[in-house]
């Protein structure tokens, strides 16, 4: 049955119809007791629980191509996907492995990407168990659909009511306003001195392509309760949460040079923490394993958000990585939800170590926590990846996007990432950093180039816009801001650029050669290099310098080449 108005609302229409009709209500009664056993969820306005009706999937390749199918929303929707673990390394690990202690099962073949049968400007990211059931993300036709585990948000359901899928325009309720307390408001990055950077770098350039920031990712156990325990999905859950702001960072222009920089986060470490127990995951076995070590368990008693991230950045050493994601379901003092370093500082944000905080203790500056709790109620899939992409845009060095700029809309379009209230992904412009925030992680990058290139890491991530032919794509001039290449269709570089299925132009394909233009093979890829070479004048011009070199003896071309601990800290608070 799908729940497609307030329960509320249901319940009386019931109601009412049988008192003016006396009918017999036995079947509405039944309809009302099915309607009403569905939970109601906080931050939801609407959702539908759906059913898989796929061939169980008992083992699952590398690049295997699957296909899930179910219905929602009156539609019929048919995902084509493969699997896709790029979101861990390879040596993705925990130092130490112990050989007792099975809590479950994961399969890192089972993550998987891909995009809707008949709709090329769709994507869909998530995971598949061995039932064939899927949860994950997918946009399709101007909207973001979210299919979720409905044990997350009940104590009870029953095997038809495992899984529900909601709209990012369902997201949201009559108080579901989130927003933050954060001493950066009053924050000028004076840190940051414009004057010394080259507006013509290009950021990928500068680092040599080692692009990728490798993530400790620590759950603890109160995070882990909201799951009922329950490994596997725990797992699932935050490599899909990953592999979203991953996609999202990648995919940003940050040196506007109208292409995709490619930055972007991996999974190194996977650890849970139990009571006393730091639980390892080896993320290159099908199986969840522990190692066992000793810790204190008293961050779950503190509600401070300021007191929590002082104790644990001086408990944990992050140095090895190059930032840290502490997930937790703890619910802090003032509705807090998230907190971070401040990475436009110099001692702190990605790829920094211990330092000596202002209250004199040696700690950790590369740290991000985020709670899903707000107000006893888990906070939504969409709202969740938000608030990990924002405390992430802290580490790289990104201020709010204050009320009242330019980068501050408050239109039908709502606002975007770093947002001084935490967007709640209901909104197209809520998965998109502003100019602001993209001017500032560039001048950050740019500013701490030195110490991030020992840091940062080379990983392969195929993505249209970037500039570079990857697989699967006949060219790519970047975005259309700046694509020069009349032969090739250029990327689209936000989501309200691509056109609904009965626009026209949907036909348009990014990264693909321009049917309508004659060009023939005038466009030649390079792709070891990542470029075109167009030909025609340029080869007609070599040929006339050649010449002239053989006649002169003689030729010469030149070759052009947020708050630390102890002080402010970044918080995402409810009011």
């Amino acid at each position: 049955m799908a729940i497609i108005i307030p329960l509320y609302r249901f319940s009386f229409t019931i109601l009412l119809l049988c008192s003016i009709s006396r009918i017999q209500c036995q079947s509405l009664n039944l309809m009302l007791s099915l309607q009403s056993s569905a939970p109601q969820l906080e931050h939801l306005k609407y959702y539908q629980f759906i059913q898989f009706s796929n061939k169980p999937l008992d083992n699952i390749q590398a690049g295997q191509s699957i296909h899930i199918q179910f219905d929602a929303f009156n539609a019929t929707f048919k995902l084509s996907l493969k699997t896709d673990s790029k979101v861990f390394i390879n040596e993705a690990n925990v130092d130490k492995e112990s050989e007792t202690g099975l809590f479950g099962q994961f399969d890192r073949f089972r993550l998987v990407s891909g995009t809707l049968q008949d709709d090329d400007h769709s994507y869909a990211y998530g995971y598949v168990d061995e039932m064939s059931s899927y949860h994950g993300v997918f946009y399709t036709n101007q909207t973001v659909y979210y299919v979720e585990w409905i044990g997350l948000y009940a104590n009870q359901w029953s095997d038809e009511q495992q899984y529900f899928i909601y709209r990012d325009i369902d997201i949201g309720s009559q108080k579901s306003v989130i927003n933050t307390n954060d001493g950066n408001n009053q924050q000028t990055a004076s840190s940051t001195s414009t004057s010394s950077i080259n507006q013509n770098n290009q950021i990928t350039s500068l680092l040599m392509n080692d692009t990728t920031c490798l993530a400790h990712i620590d759950i603890d156990r109160t995070f882990l309760q909201h799951y009922h325990n329950n490994f596997a999905y725990v797992i699932s859950d935050v490599a899909i949460l990953v592999q979203r702001v991953n996609h999202l960072y990648r995919r940003t222009d940050f040196d506007q040079d109208g292409k995709a920089d490619g930055i972007g986060i991996a999974i190194k470490n996977l650890t849970f923490g139990l009571s006393d127990e730091l639980i390892g995951i080896n993320l290159n076995s099908t199986t969840i394993s522990t190692t066992v070590t000793t810790t204190s368990n008293i961050l779950s008693k503190i509600n401070n958000p300021v007191e929590f991230f002082n104790r644990l950045t001086v408990a944990k050493n992050y140095s090895d990585s190059c930032l840290a994601l502490y997930l937790t379901g703890q619910k802090f003092d003032k509705d807090v939800l998230g907190m971070a370093n401040s990475g436009f500082k110099a001692n702190e944000g990605i790829c920094t170590g211990y330092y000596i905080n202002q209250d004199h203790h040696v700690a950790s500056s590369n740290v991000a926590v985020v709670s899903i709790n707000d107000r006893n109620h888990v906070i939504p899939f969409a709202t969740r990846e938000i608030a990990i992409a924002h405390e992430i845009g802290h580490l790289f060095g990104s201020l709010h996007d204050t009320n009242g700029s330019s980068c501050s809309p408050n239109n039908h379009q709502g606002n975007y990432v770093m947002y001084e209230k935490l967007v709640d992904g209901s909104k197209r412009n809520n998965f998109h950093f502003s100019t602001c925030s993209r001017s500032e992680i560039k001048q950050n990058l740019i500013l701490k180039i030195d110490q991030l290139r020992p840091c940062l890491t080379q990983a392969y991530y195929p993505l249209c816009g970037n500039g570079i032919i990857d697989e699967g794509e006949e060219c790519d001039c970047g975005y259309q801001s700046t694509c020069k290449d009349p032969c090739c269709n250029s990327a689209y570089q936000y989501l309200t650029d691509i056109p609904s299925l009965s626009q026209v132009g949907y036909n348009y394909i990014p990264c693909r050669k321009n049917s309508q233009a004659t060009c023939g093979n005038a466009v030649v890829p390079i792709e070891a290099i990542g470029i075109s070479v167009t030909f025609g004048l340029p080869i007609i011009l070599v040929i006339v310098l050649l010449i002239y070199k053989q006649v002169k003896h003689k030729f010469y071309m030149p070759i052009y080449g947020e708050a630390g601990t102890g002080g402010e800290i970044s918080m995402l608070q409810n009011l």
